[in-house]
């Protein structure tokens, strides 16, 4: 009989929880953006620009401890 494998998840946990942060600071932070100026691209790229930041700064920040 043929042993069944493990299952292993996607991600570990340290990976779920930046983007988990990355997803919701890069949200808050387009739809503020488009609040203040109803301009769709620039929302956009405002919500890139943080979750991208967000990844950064929270992997070396997790990394330091």
């Amino acid at each position: 009989m043929a042993k069944k494998k493990k299952s292993q998840a996607l991600f570990n946990l340290r990976t779920a929880v930046i983007l988990q942060a990355a997803i919701i600071a890069g949200s808050i932070s387009g739809w503020l953006s488009y609040l203040v100026a109803p301009i769709l691209p620039g929302a956009i790229g405002a919500g890139l620009a943080a979750g991208c930041m967000t990844v950064v700064v929270l992997n070396n920040l997790i990394a330091e401890l």
